[in-house]
């Protein structure tokens, strides 16, 4: 996939009768628009604490945080767990999940 700037892409629009609501770009003309870069996206950062049960025992448990807001991604409603989506339901900021078995 090529990602090109909507900016740039604008640019090349034609009108039909003349109209804003009714315009197009050709195929030519975007392939003429050069390639841009994009950032990798960031990762949910994964968090752990322990917690001390009082009895000489303690409980471990980890949760996501958004990297760039310190939100919590939402929890699915059939089992409660953190659904890790690709973006930030807080910010927008788009996220990638690391694998961590590596």
């Amino acid at each position: 996939m090529i990602v090109v700037s909507l900016d740039a892409l604008l640019e090349k629009k034609k009108f039909v009768h003349g109209r804003w609501d009714d315009c197009y770009v050709s195929l030519a003309d975007i392939n003429e628009l050069p390639a841009i870069s994009v950032p990798d996206p960031g990762y949910w950062k994964r968090c752990e604490e322990e917690i001390d049960c009082g009895d000489g025992n303690t409980v471990g448990y980890f949760w996501y945080e958004c990297p760039e807001c310190g939100g919590r991604p939402l929890r699915e409603e059939y089992n409660h767990e953190e659904a890790l989506s690709s973006f930030c339901p807080w910010c927008g900021a788009k996220l990638g999940v690391k694998d961590e078995e590596t």
